[in-house]
């Protein structure tokens, strides 16, 4: 699974004409052009018990400056975590569970 990860990876990095421009162009509108939902799930979570979706979903526009921060300037892999999911004590090896 981590070779077909960082083969996409590199498959983006590879095509920055098509990849980079259209990032570019939606983080200088402030807005991504796109008819589905407005957030992502980042990392992966059981969704099938409770959990606080702020740690671990990500709006489109968050992770595109993710993606060119990480793949197109660092040129590393993306991070395991968001910032969010950091600053709000979920960078630890357990799970945090919401109760509702």
């Amino acid at each position: 699974m981590y070779s077909v990860y960082t083969n996409e990876i590199e498959s983006i990095r590879n095509k920055p004409k098509i990849y980079l421009s259209h990032i570019n162009r939606a983080i200088a509108k402030n807005k991504v052009d796109y008819d589905g939902p407005a957030s992502v799930l980042y990392s992966y979570v059981n969704t099938s018990m409770p959990f606080d979706p702020d740690l671990h979903f990500i709006n489109r526009l968050e992770l595109y400056k993710i993606v060119k921060k990480h793949i197109f300037e660092k040129e590393l892999l993306l991070p395991e975590k968001t910032e969010s999911y950091i600053r709000a004590g979920g960078d630890n090896s357990t799970y945090k569970v919401i109760n509702k």
